[in-house]
């Protein structure tokens, strides 16, 4: 089918990342970071278009009707975006940071776009998507595959089919409209859960609402040695190494108060929704994301593995029971537009959460040996109005990339810097641990 037409409504999850978008910019960004200069721009603009002519959400917009219908619709013709520019090797960050404001406002264009940069002895290839059309994982594994386009080549494309809602794959006990009363069980334990701990404390260094935001990024790493034995060390200790940066991140947070003493911490993990839906949804770009939000008791002087395997423990828990899969039915969203009450309604919800971080975790990324000028891969997306900050993990052969984002106009730099500190502190000392414990 050829022309502008509707594609498909949207899903209650992909209505809800919309909707937070409505209040605050929720762009993320897969970035590749390349050895040399391999990739010109004759090149990546053929990669491109070879990678929208694959993936339908390339050549989508969104439509709110006046009935309330959502809608991905076909925009035939236009192309995806691509800036090429040289910067100094210290400069890079600024772009991505400044693709946390840059909403898709026309709606005439394609809700991604493409970022090359040219650095001294390297490059930076970056890409920004819309989060209603994919999720960090997806956007990885498009970045795969326009590197694999312009670095390798390879045969003609097969255009991808529309991916399918999300809810439309849950599997049937996860169905909560069939099972309303197993719906509001789950729904009460899950806030008998989050008050087990008591309320989650406040946080005095973080600013109220504030007009402009000012998106700025930290980045937290491993090498491959280091990130090999923290693997090693998680898997000795049982947990998981989610579970070690979470507890290494709340307790660099508790760090930053004034006196010392136990708090009890609000963390959201969003989580990949593929290994847990009936359908196979491969590499197609898509929103396949639900959150997970806890409190944890933090000590004065923490266990740091007890605290780690506690984190672990809790989010496997509760994603098998079911509570990821409850989140968007929980929500009234089909009655939820972008003005009026309804929509004020929610933002005054969103506004009310806990303050607190976001831990988003691609885990590691399979390695692109066919492409050896790919030295790193990670994403970024901007904390929400009230996250302190969002931690983005990824893990490429075998170094660890935490890219720290946070809103310099509520967290003041100097606080950035010290929680990275200390994040990078704990993770070091995590690592290295198990070898001074061997020697021991």
């Amino acid at each position: 089918m050829s022309g502008n037409y509707m594609m498909r409504e949207l899903d209650p999850a992909e209505r809800f990342i919309w909707l937070l978008d409505c209040i605050s910019c929720a762009n993320f960004v897969t970035i590749a970071e390349l050895k040399g200069d391999p990739i010109s721009e004759e090149v990546l603009r053929k990669g491109l278009d070879r990678l929208q002519a694959k993936h339908p959400l390339l050549s989508a917009r969104l439509v709110e009707d006046e009935d309330g219908t959502v809608a991905f619709y076909r925009e035939e013709g236009a192309r995806i975006p691509l800036d090429v520019e040289q910067r100094s090797d210290g400069e890079w960050h600024h772009a991505i940071e400044g693709e946390f404001n840059a909403k898709f406002d026309d709606t005439s264009r394609p809700m991604m776009r493409c970022h090359l940069q040219r650095l001294p002895g390297r490059s930076v290839l970056s890409v920004t998507f819309h989060h209603a059309i994919g999720d960090a994982r997806s956007g990885v594994e498009l970045l795969k595959q326009l590197l694999r386009f312009c670095l390798r080549g390879g045969e003609n494309v097969e255009p991808n089919e529309l991916p399918p809602p999300v809810h439309s794959l849950f599997p049937d006990k996860y169905r909560w409209s069939d099972h309303p009363d197993k719906a509001e069980n789950l729904a009460r334990q899950m806030k008998e859960d989050s008050l087990r701990y008591g309320m989650p404390a406040e946080l005095p260094f973080l600013a109220d609402a504030v007009p402009d935001r000012k998106p700025r990024l930290e980045s937290v790493r491993l090498d491959a040695s280091q990130g090999r034995a923290l693997q090693e060390r998680c898997r000795s200790e049982d947990t998981t190494v989610h579970g070690a940066i979470c507890a290494a991140h709340l307790i660099a947070t508790n760090r930053l108060f004034d006196a010392p003493e136990a708090r009890t911490l609000y963390l959201m993990c969003p989580v990949d929704m593929r290994p847990h839906l009936t359908q196979d949804m491969g590499e197609q770009l898509s929103y396949c994301t639900t959150f997970l939000r806890s409190t944890y008791r933090v000590e004065d002087e923490p266990d740091f593995w007890s605290l780690a395997r506690e984190i672990g423990a809790d989010l496997k828990h509760r994603m098998q029971r079911g509570d990821g899969h409850l989140m968007y039915a929980s929500l009234p969203l089909d009655q939820i537009g972008s003005t009026g009450p309804a929509f004020e309604a929610f933002a005054a919800s969103m506004a009310q959460l806990p303050a607190g971080s976001n831990v988003s975790n691609v885990g590691r990324i399979q390695p692109m040996e066919d492409c050896p000028e790919v030295e790193a891969i990670s994403f970024a997306l901007c904390s929400l109005p009230r996250h302190m900050a969002s931690l983005n993990v990824t893990s490429y052969r075998d170094q660890l990339i935490v890219n720290l984002t946070f809103d310099a106009a509520k967290l003041a730099p100097e606080h950035a810097e010290r929680l990275a500190n200390d994040l990078r502190q704990l993770l070091e000392e995590a690592a290295t641990l198990r070898e001074a414990n061997t020697d021991a």
